[in-house]
C-alpha cells in the first residue's frame, strides 16, 4: 500500500503457478528502513505424465525455456504448465486427415482432455484369392484380423493356410499359396537305395536291394507320395548277400537282381557279345556259381560255349574263345583224377586224353560173427551192406557198413550179440585221444591211445555190467620240444 515504515507489499502467482504458502508478502521494516525477506514462494504447475490411449502413441514435446523455472530439468520442464503432448495413431491404426492430436498441461495441472481424439483400424480390403483353394473363413477385414484359406485334397499346406491383415494394409502369412502335396526324397532304408523321377503326389518309388544285397523278406518294393505327405509303406527287406560282392567279368558290368537268389546280371559293354549264359547266382553255400562261363567277347569270335559235362567231376574255365582250356578233376570217390578240354577253331570243346570218372570200389564185405547174412546195394563208392543178426542174437550198435572213397568199408563196429548179453553204448570219447574197440558186450575192451601231437600212456576202458565202460583215465599232453639248436650268427 505504501513504501513507509511497516508498508507491505502482498504477491500473486501468475496463471500456471501456485503459491507455497497462503501469503506471499513483504514489510518494510523501520529499524532498518528494508524491506523483510519475501515469505513464500510460486511453484509452476506440474500434470504428470499425459493419459495413455489404447491406439495412440503418446510423446512429450520438448521445451528449452531457458531459466524460467529455475531447478527444473529439461525431462521436468515436458510435464509443466503450458508443456504438450502429441498423440499419433499406432501402426494398424488411422486418423480420416492421417493428422495428429495436442493435450496441453493445463493451470489446473490436468492435460487437456483426448475424449475426441479417434484412430480407427487399417482396413486389409478382400482378401486374395488364391488357386487351389476351397473356402475362405473370416468376420471382418481390419488390422489384426484373419482369414482361413482351405487347400484343395492333395495340396498344401495340409491343414490350409492363414493369412493376417497387418499395419500396412495387406494381407500376410507364413504362405499365400496352396501348393501339390510334395513328399520329398524317398526315406532310406536299410541295403536298398529309391528311384524315383518325382516326389509329388502319387509318385513312386521303386526300392532295389543294392549292391550285393538279397531279398530276405516281403515282395512290394514301391512307395507311393500320400495326400498326408508322407510315403507309403514299403514291405521289403534286404540282407548283405552271403556271397558277397559278384566276380567281376572283362568287357561288362553287373546289375544286381532283386530277388531271393541274389541272381546278378552282366551286361555286356557296346562292342561286346555274350558268348554264353549272362547270369550268376548266389548259392545256399555262399559261393557264385562259376558254371556255365559268363564272357563278353567281340562279334565274331570263335567261341565253344559252355565246357561239356562230365558225370562226377567238378570243371574249372574262365573262357569259351578258341585256345582256351577247361580242367576236370573227379570228385571224391571217384577214378579218373584229372584231365581237361581245349575249345578248338572249329568251336567244339576236345579232350587231349582219355577222360571219365568212375566209382571206386571196395573188397570183400567183412564178415560179422553171428550174422545169417548181409544185403549189399553194391561193391562201389557209396554203396552200403546191411547185416542181419541170427535169431536170439540183436545188434550192439550200427547194423550197416559204407564203401567209402579209401576203397575200404567204413570201420563201424558192427556187432550181433545174444539177445541175453549185457552191452554198452559206443565208449566214451577222452580229449585229444583216439579210442579202438571191436565189441560192446560185457567184458568188452577198449583201447585209448594219445593223437598226434599229444603224448601220454594207453590206457583202457571195459564194458561193465551195468551198461557202463569204465573209467579210461587217460591224459594227453602236447608233446613239448626241446630248445631249438643254436645256428652261428643268428639270434633266437
Amino acid at each position: 500500500t505504501g513504501t513507509t515504515v511497516n508498508s507491505e507489499v502482498t504477491y500473486s502467482c501468475m496463471d500456471g503457478a501456485v503459491p507455497t504458502s497462503p501469503v506471499i508478502m513483504i514489510t518494510c521494516e523501520g529499524s532498518t528502513g528494508q524491506w523483510s525477506p519475501l515469505q513464500g514462494s510460486c511453484s509452476v504447475v506440474t500434470c504428470g505424465q499425459p493419459p495413455t490411449l489404447d491406439t495412440m502413441n503418446v510423446e512429450l514435446t520438448p521445451r528449452s525455456i531457458t531459466n524460467a523455472y529455475p531447478g527444473l530439468d529439461a525431462t521436468q520442464l515436458q510435464i509443466t504448465y503450458g508443456a504438450e503432448a502429441k498423440y499419433t495413431c499406432k501402426p494398424g491404426w488411422t486418423t480420416a486427415e492421417g493428422a495428429s492430436y495436442i493435450s496441453q498441461c493445463q493451470s489446473d495441472g490436468t492435460w487437456s482432455p483426448t475424449t475426441n481424439f479417434r484412430c480407427s483400424a487399417v482396413d486389409c480390403g478382400q482378401p486374395p484369392v488364391v488357386a487351389n483353394a476351397v473356402q475362405r473363413s473370416y468376420t471382418d477385414t481390419t488390422y489384426g484380423d484373419n482369414v482361413t484359406i482351405a487347400c484343395l485334397s492333395g495340396f498344401s499346406p495340409l491343414d490350409g493356410l492363414t493369412l493376417t491383415c497387418d499395419h500396412t494394409g495387406n494381407w500376410v502369412g507364413d504362405s499365400q499359396t496352396c501348393e501339390i502335396v510334395n513328399c520329398g526324397d524317398p526315406p532310406p532304408r536299410d541295403n536298398s537305395v529309391p528311384t524315383f523321377t518325382a516326389t509329388t503326389l502319387n509318385s513312386m518309388a521303386r526300392y532295389e536291394c543294392n549292391g550285393s544285397a538279397i531279398v530276405e523278406l516281403g515282395d512290394n518294393s514301391t512307395s507311393v507320395c500320400q495326400e498326408n505327405g508322407e510315403w507309403s509303406a514299403v514291405a521289403l527287406t534286404c540282407v548283405p548277400s552271403p556271397c558277397g560282392e559278384a566276380p567281376p567279368v572283362t568287357n561288362s558290368r553287373i546289375e544286381y537282381k532283386m530277388d531271393y537268389e541274389g541272381q546278378v546280371v552282366y551286361q555286356c559293354r557296346a562292342g561286346y557279345t555274350s558268348s554264353g549264359t549272362n547270369t550268376k547266382s548266389c548259392t545256399p553255400e555262399g559261393k557264385w556259381t562259376s558254371d556255365p562261363v559268363t564272357e563278353c567277347i567281340v562279334p565274331g569270335t570263335t567261341s565253344c560255349g559252355s565246357a561239356p559235362y562230365i558225370m562226377n567231376s567238378s570243371r574249372t574255365y574262365s573262357s569259351t574263345t578258341a585256345g582256351s582250356v577247361a580242367a576236370y578233376t573227379c570228385d571224391v570217390g571217384f577214378d579218373g583224377g584229372s584231365f581237361s578240354a581245349t575249345c578248338s577253331s572249329d568251336g567244339t570243346w576236345q579232350f587231349t586224353t582219355t577222360y571219365g570218372c568212375s566209382p571206386v570200389q571196395c573188397g570183400a564185405v567183412p564178415a560179422v560173427e553171428n550174422s545169417d547174412s548181409a544185403r549189399v546195394s553194391g561193391m562201389f563208392y557209396g554203396d552200403v551192406v546191411i547185416y542181419q543178426c541170427l535169431e536170439g542174437y540183436i545188434h550192439t550198435g550200427p547194423s550197416l557198413k559204407t564203401c567209402e572213397s579209401n576203397r575200404q568199408w567204413s570201420a563201424d563196429v558192427v556187432e550181433c550179440a545174444n539177445k541175453s548179453s549185457i552191452f554198452c553204448a559206443d565208449p566214451p570219447r577222452r580229449d585229444y585221444s583216439v579210442v579202438e574197440y571191436e565189441s560192446r558186450v560185457e567184458g568188452a575192451n577198449a583201447t585209448y591211445t594219445c593223437a598226434a601231437g599229444y603224448t601220454g600212456p594207453t590206457a583202457n576202458s571195459q564194458c561193465k555190467g551195468d551198461g557202463e565202460w569204465s573209467d579210461p583215465g587217460i591224459i594227453c599232453e602236447p608233446v613239448m620240444c626241446s630248445s631249438p639248436t643254436p645256428i652261428a650268427n643268428s639270434d633266437i
